[in-house]
This record gives structure tokens, C-alpha cells and sequence, in this order.
């Protein structure tokens, strides 16, 4: 129990919604990151974030590495990931629909082969543990 609730508390906390504006980074990728924010749920390609960015899809590799140490396809992934894992928290949608909602339009099988991978149990086990775990966390006390 305590192993979970740690877990959830981790979840919780980390990570935070995918931005990252520190005037630093490079305004294209800055482009990006709001494009693959604002677009996770669709059908997109790495080649249309470039597009998106006016970048390379190589440059944008590239300062994804540098800034993120991660791909763009990867960080697409982890942003499709965090939001799935919200809507098995806190909405009661079922899996083929939280699928289609983070972009995994053609095949909900696909997407949870994807999510097992990326968090080690089924979108059903997940939400079996972090929606009860986020219950308990709402009561009155």
C-alpha cells in the first residue's frame, strides 16, 4: 500500500504538463513543443512538427537531444502517455476512447500495448490503482 501511495504521490507530482519556455531554448523548438501540446490528440508526424517549427526534421532532432535529452517522436509519446494516464484517473471514458483522445486513432490494441510498455501494467490495472488511490485522496478527512 505504501509502495502505491508513493507511486501516486510521484505520478502526482512528476511529471507536469510537457512545457519548457526558459528563454534560452530555441524559439523553433519552443514552436514545437506548443504544436506537440496542442496537437498530440491528431494524428501527427515528426515531420510535420518540423514543419510546424520551420525546422529540419534532423535540427529538430537534434535540439530535442540538447535540451530534452530525448526524440521529439519519444517526447510525443511520453506527452500522449501523461495525458492518457489523467483520463484513466480521472474520468470514467472507456480505453478505446482515451485511445482515440491522445492520438491513437486506428487501433486501441496498439495503444495499449504502448501504455503497458511505458508504465509496466494494462490502462485497466492503472486506473484500478491510481483512480482508488485518487479517491481516497479527495474524502474529506
Amino acid at each position: 500500500q505504501y509502495v502505491f501511495e508513493l507511486l501516486y504521490d510521484l505520478q502526482k507530482t512528476f511529471p507536469k504538463k510537457f512545457t519548457y519556455t526558459e528563454p534560452e531554448v530555441d524559439p523553433k523548438v519552443q514552436i514545437a513543443l506548443q504544436f506537440m501540446n496542442q496537437n498530440y490528440k491528431h494524428a501527427i508526424s515528426v515531420n510535420k512538427i518540423a514543419d510546424a517549427a520551420n525546422v529540419s526534421r534532423s535540427y529538430l532532432y537534434k535540439t530535442f537531444r540538447k535540451y530534452f535529452n530525448t526524440s521529439p517522436k519519444d517526447y510525443l509519446h511520453h506527452l500522449r502517455m501523461y495525458h492518457a494516464s489523467q483520463h484513466l484517473i480521472h474520468t470514467q471514458e472507456p480505453i478505446y476512447a482515451i485511445a482515440e483522445m491522445v492520438g491513437y486513432h486506428h487501433d486501441p490494441l496498439i495503444f495499449s500495448r504502448a501504455f503497458k510498455r511505458h508504465f509496466n501494467m494494462n490502462p485497466s490495472e492503472y486506473r484500478n490503482i491510481y483512480s482508488k488511490l485518487h479517491s481516497d485522496d479527495t474524502k474529506p478527512s
